[in-house]
């Protein structure tokens, strides 16, 4: 019988999978291990990787992609460990990780799961690293995106329980797949994973059962992994949004079959077409068709504000009614327009500095082009500053909506080029560079990083521009 197995389910990620590996045979163990690859069918080589390279890893193919559920079911049965790891490939352990939870699990057997903290690939700490029932609530709070307005609340943000400390031991409801460490007994008394969730939401309703058998689920911080979350899914495809909010809705289908309940899923289905509309929208408007959207409707405000100051000072709606100025207001939103455009205020990763920046650019180009006028032209001063004013207001609601309501890139994403930090001894960077450009990942410079300094990354991350961590 061996002390640990480790299953890791393989679709075509080799380079991160090696990585993974690598990772696994560098930590400290002071226990038996074995590692149990299961590969749903991958095209990209990782077979020939693995016979060549890791031969004492016992590797099952797939001859079709069954699923994360199914497969991991498959590796967990191949496999002899009394506890078991359930681990992406796309991670990267510490070298104290095994150790220090194997002893904790251990030393607590009433703990029937345990999960670490997690970073991105940027050094920064990944929330679904402790996660809330999905109740109907807080999945149309996630589905909102209501817990990125109030990230730190227990009621909008429970799906993250962003009101947990992230530093802190917590009983937790939900773990991820990424990182999923349980008993091999355990999984024999739930059943293992419902191979009936194809991809996402099995690991939810694998922690509701662990918790429904009387176990703890465990959010253990004393060391972390990176995850690089998903490199081969975009989280902004329609594909994504198919499968994974349709698996919350099937595990609440499941577990939460109440006539009060029952009376949600129409509320929370209409969430998920609603937002697929909106990612399938975006997707055929891209970036220049939204700012020409925001064009018509800053002209139709301004149009309004026209009405209401009229009415307002000369008791006369109509007071500002005509062609001239219809042509004036129509320039000043398309200079603000214009300018938003082109500080990247419709690309995900504009920042709060560029935008207050195209907003002072824009009102300084309409004010100067306004003094410039003919003073026949130079209908209101005062409807220019309500129209900077409705511009501030505007563009600042839309990119709260944007980044918080829907979460969604209403343009280009641009790759980060930071810097690429490399763990690892002397030489590393000749060795991974190849890789990274492989997957056009390296920035802008390459920083090789003693193992030691491993404590320090967290720190380090936000002292620095940093686009990649390998090892």
């Amino acid at each position: 019988m061996t002390d640990l197995s480790i299953v890791i389910v393989n679709f075509n990620v080799k380079y991160f999978l090696r990585q993974c590996l690598q990772s696994l045979y560098k930590a400290q163990k002071a226990f038996s291990f074995e590692i149990v690859v299961v590969d749903n069918n991958s095209t990209d080589g990782s077979r020939e990787m693995m016979h060549k390279e890791f031969p004492g890893v016992l590797y099952l193919y797939n001859s079709e992609n069954t699923g994360f559920a199914r497969a991991v079911n498959k590796g967990v049965q191949a496999c002899t460990g009394t506890q078991v790891l359930i681990l992406n490939p796309d991670t990267i352990i510490r070298e104290d990780t095994l150790v220090k939870c194997y002893d904790y699990m251990h030393d607590h057997p009433g703990i029937g799961a345990l999960g670490v903290k997690m970073l991105d690939g940027s050094g920064q700490y990944l929330p679904e690293s402790k996660r809330g029932m999905p109740t109907p609530f807080v999945a149309l709070s996630k589905m909102m995106g209501l817990y990125r307005l109030f990230p730190h609340s227990r009621m909008f943000n429970y799906y993250y329980m962003g009101h947990l400390d992230r530093d802190t031991v917590h009983e937790i409801d939900v773990l991820t797949g990424a990182f999923f460490w349980t008993r091999r007994d355990v999984l024999e008394k739930v059943g293992g994973f419902d191979e009936e969730y194809f991809m996402y939401g099995e690991d939810i309703d694998l922690s509701y059962k662990i918790q429904k058998a009387g176990f703890t689920v465990l959010y253990y911080p004393a060391t972390h992994i990176v995850h690089f979350k998903g490199e081969s899914t975009s989280k902004n495809s329609l594909g994504y949004i198919r499968n994974f909010y349709g698996a919350m809705l099937k595990f609440i289908r499941k577990n939460f079959n109440t006539p009060l309940i029952r009376m949600f899923m129409p509320i929370l289905s209409l969430g998920v077409l609603l937002m697929a509309f909106v990612q399938a929208s975006v997707r055929v408007v891209g970036e220049f068709g939204r700012a020409i959207l925001d064009l018509v409707i800053f002209y139709v405000l301004a149009r309004l504000l026209a009405i209401w100051w009229g009415d307002f000072s000369f008791d006369n709606a109509l007071y500002y009614d005509n062609n001239a100025l219809h042509i004036l207001m129509l320039s000043w939103s398309a200079t603000w327009t214009l300018v938003f455009f082109l500080f990247g205020h419709y690309r995900e990763r504009s920042s709060t500095q560029h935008y207050f920046s195209a907003y002072l650019t824009g009102t300084f180009v309409n004010v100067a082009i306004y003094a410039l006028l003919p003073s026949e032209l130079r209908f209101s001063r005062a409807l220019l500053l309500l129209s900077a004013a409705s511009a501030f207001i505007y563009f600042l609601l839309s990119r709260i909506v944007d980044n918080g309501l829907f979460n969604r890139s209403w343009g280009f994403n641009p790759q980060r080029k930071g810097h690429t930090i490399i763990v690892g001894r002397i030489g590393s960077a000749r060795a991974v560079k190849p890789i990274l450009e492989h997957y056009g990942q390296v920035g802008e410079s390459v920083i090789e990083l003693l193992p030691e300094d491993m404590d320090h990354l967290s720190q380090l991350t936000q002292f620095r521009n940093i686009s990649r961590i390998v090892f």
